[in-house]
């Protein structure tokens, strides 16, 4: 019973952050577009992208507590497909109170290998490497059937990528305790 309250309360954050995750705003770079996998430094490297002027689609925020520092999603058009990726705040004109804050939603682990793409859905750029069937990490936003999911590589770097709902397995959630206070 418990098990399913909190799968059941899973699914309603799901939907109400996958709802959310897609009231992006455009923003105007103010210097060129580094980039990482995630929020943070600790985070794999995709590139530089783009000169100051070029506009992006900012799509959400995480607030970086290690470093201080406000982390924006972005979604562009690079070489015929589209990417998310994440670049400081400071690079961009962007009011980001009015994009979606991520948070952890559940830990989760892949119920058979995949190859990842850089945002949610076909139209997305793949990764070159799969992720192995076990691999446990978190959560942070679903988004029209794919969901974001955070790991550690083999080469034990942290990795945000997008996988289909269908691969991913909850294990716990992060508002359990308080679904499962109620019960003895």
């Amino acid at each position: 019973m418990k098990k399913r309250l909190a799968m059941l309360a899973c699914f309603v954050v799901l939907v109400l952050f996958g709802a959310c995750a897609q009231a992006s705003v455009k923003a105007t770079l103010t210097a060129r577009m580094a980039t990482r996998s995630g929020p943070g430094t600790q985070y794999t490297e995709m590139g530089t992208y783009f000169s100051k002027g070029k506009k992006v689609t900012a799509v959400s925020r995480y607030y970086d507590s290690r470093n201080n520092v406000w982390w924006i999603q972005v979604e562009f058009k690079y070489r015929n497909a589209y990417r998310r990726a994440y670049t400081g705040r400071k690079r961009m004109n962007v009011i980001s109170n009015k994009l979606p804050e991520e948070k952890l939603i559940c830990t989760a682990s892949i119920t058979e290998r995949v190859v990842p793409r850089y945002g949610p859905g076909e139209t997305f750029e793949s990764h070159t490497r799969s992720i192995a069937e076990g691999t446990t990490g978190k959560v942070y936003q679903e988004e029209d059937g794919w969901t974001q999911f955070e790991y550690k590589s083999s080469a034990g770097k942290m990795r945000r990528v997008w996988v289909p709902n269908e691969y991913i397995e909850a294990i716990s959630y992060a508002e359990e305790e308080v679904i499962q206070g109620g019960d003895d």
